[in-house]
């Protein structure tokens, strides 16, 4: 054993490791405006009429498909991630395996819109139980952005609490929460921790530019 040690140590992996914990755990460097600026009038970015297209699937205002890409991605198709998010739409490499993306192509900008919507399809139909369309689209973008096991389990919590667990104002409160021991070790938390507050900034600047791209582009 001794022996298998001194042969994996090297001097540089303690530097190495150390780096690594700061990428992971410091916040992304990436700056985005609440509003995003517009190519021009009417004209939100160079992908439009991929969000047109395949929103079409999802039921969603392409729109609203654009504002989750520009805070995905602030519209770079070579964006990605300290975590290995990739693409336009910041898919991980095990969700585009799951969806078929092949890992050389979640560069691609296209496919990266396309394997978004069918993940999105994928949530929608996991959180079919939300009725209203407004507050489902709400927990829809909070699990892609979050996962969809820790908006359950907030979800859970403010159910006990006496909350709507199907309105998102009322759940996204234990969605901040859920980096508390006191929620995360509840029984009723399957996932455990979550950092919260990443979640619920990207669903309210979402829907902020939403509104602004809703009065600029048809």
């Amino acid at each position: 054993l001794t022996a298998a040690i001194r042969q994996w140590y090297r001097p540089a992996l303690l530097d190495e490791v150390k780096k690594e914990e700061r990428q992971m755990f410091s916040r992304p460097l990436v700056r985005r405006r609440v509003y995003a600026p517009m190519l021009s009038r009417g004209v939100i970015s160079h992908y439009d009429s991929y969000f047109r297209t395949y929103c079409k699937s999802i039921g969603w205002d392409w729109r609203l498909l654009a504002s989750q890409c520009y805070q995905e991605s602030t519209f770079d198709p070579q964006a990605q991630s300290w975590a290995g998010a990739k693409g336009l739409m910041q898919i991980m490499p095990g969700t585009a395996d799951h969806l078929g993306l092949s890992r050389t192509d979640m560069h691609n900008p296209e496919k990266s819109v396309e394997a978004a919507t069918r993940y999105i399809k994928e949530l929608d139909v996991e959180l079919s139980d939300i009725h209203d369309r407004y507050e489902r689209e709400n927990f829809v973008l909070a699990s892609y952005n979050g996962g969809l096991q820790h908006v359950r389990d907030a979800m859970r919590l403010a159910q006990r609490d006496g909350k709507n667990p199907q309105v998102w104002d009322q759940v996204k409160p234990y969605v901040l929460k859920l980096n508390l021991p006191r929620y995360y070790r509840d029984t009723l938390v399957h996932a455990g921790y979550m950092r919260g507050q990443e979640t619920v900034e990207y669903v309210d600047h979402i829907r902020q530019r939403y509104m602004k791209y809703r009065k600029s582009a048809r």
